[in-house]
């Protein structure tokens, strides 16, 4: 995160929209493809695990069916 705050400071803006829509561009990379190019894909998967919301499986599972009902 820190060495990401050198490249903003600084700049406008403008300029800070103007980067953000350039990377909307399909021809650029995305941001996972400039991680991996940063890091390697190794270590950008293990960070991206990391810095991942953890949602145990049974309430993700649960979360898909729906609210649960009890009728009486």
């Amino acid at each position: 995160m820190s060495a990401e705050l050198p490249q903003t400071q600084g700049l406008s803006g403008l300029e800070l929209l103007v980067a953000h829509c350039r990377n909307l561009d399909p021809a650029t990379p995305n941001a996972r493809q400039r991680l991996d190019a940063a890091l390697g894909p190794e270590l950008a998967t293990k960070l991206v695990f990391a810095l991942s919301p953890h949602v145990p499986r049974e309430y993700r599972e649960r979360d898909l069916r729906g609210p649960v009902v009890f009728a009486a």
